[in-house]
C-alpha cells in the first residue's frame, strides 16, 4: 500500500511516519510538508508543497490511503481564524485533492466530542470537519476520537503537562460512558490509525479510545 501523510511533523504525526515505515504492508509513505523535516528513508518522499495552492498539492497527491495528523490549539495558533486553517481548512481542502485524485481511504484525527451543533468552538470546528468529509467520495473514512494525547511534546504547555500528570492517575476511575475520555499515548493512536487503514470494509467508523486501544473497530 501506499501512504500519504498531511501533519508529519506534529507529535502524532511523528509516530505514524514511524510506524508506516515499519509496516510491511506499506511499501511508500509521501510526506506533504510546508519545509522539509531531513528524514531520510527508502520509503519515504518528502513533498514541499503549497497548501494555498491546489495544483501544488494534486501533484503528489497519489496514493492508497491519506493520513491527516494536522492539528494545533487556538493559544498556539493565535486567534480562531488561525486555528480554522489548520484544523478545518487544511484537512477538508486536502481530502476533496485526494477524493479527485482517487485515493480511496482517509484516516483522519478528530476529538472525543466532536459536534457541529457544539457551543464549544473546538468541538464544533471538528464535528463540522466531520460533517463536510462526509459528504466527499472516499470508499471508507475513519474519525479518530481520542481525549487528551500523551505523548513527548515539544512545547512547553504548563496546562496540558498537568492534565498529563493527573489524567492517567484518575482514568482508572473512567469507566462505562465515561471511558473515551482516557487519555491516548500517541503511539497507540498512530497504530491504530494504521490499523483502520487496513480495514477492507467501506463506510465510516469512529475510534475512541476503547477502539483505539483495544482494536475493536465497532463503535
Amino acid at each position: 500500500m501506499k501512504a500519504i501523510v498531511v501533519g508529519a511533523s506534529g507529535l502524532t504525526g511523528g509516530f505514524l511516519c514511524k510506524a508506516l515505515c515499519d509496516d510491511p504492508t506499506y511499501v511508500s509513505v509521501k510526506l506533504l510538508l510546508r519545509k522539509s523535516l531531513g528524514i531520510t528513508h527508502p520509503k519515504i518522499t518528502e513533498c514541499i508543497v503549497d497548501f494555498s495552492n491546489k495544483e501544488s498539492i494534486q501533484s503528489h497527491m497519489e496514493g492508497d490511503v491519506l493520513f491527516c495528523a494536522s492539528g494545533t490549539t487556538i493559544k498556539k495558533a493565535g486567534s480562531k481564524d488561525a486555528f480554522l486553517k489548520v484544523d478545518y481548512e487544511l484537512p477538508l481542502h486536502c481530502a476533496k485533492i485526494a477524493s479527485g485524485k482517487n485515493v480511496k481511504k482517509l484516516v483522519i484525527i478528530s476529538s472525543v466530542g466532536a459536534n457541529p451543533n457544539s457551543g464549544n468552538f473546538y468541538l464544533n470546528t471538528k464535528g463540522r470537519l466531520e460533517q463536510d468529509l462526509e459528504k466527499l467520495p472516499f470508499t471508507s473514512i475513519h474519525f479518530m476520537q481520542p481525549s487528551l494525547l500523551m505523548g513527548p511534546r515539544k512545547e512547553n504547555r504548563l496546562g496540558e503537562r498537568m492534565a498529563m500528570w493527573i489524567m492517567p492517575a484518575i482514568s482508572k476511575l473512567f469507566f462505562g460512558l465515561l471511558t473515551k475520555y482516557k487519555p491516548v499515548h500517541v503511539r497507540d493512536l498512530a497504530s491504530a490509525m494504521i490499523r483502520a487503514s487496513k480495514i477492507n470494509e467501506s463506510g465510516i467508523r469512529r475510534w475512541m479510545w476503547k477502539e483505539i486501544k483495544n482494536g475493536d473497530t465497532h463503535s
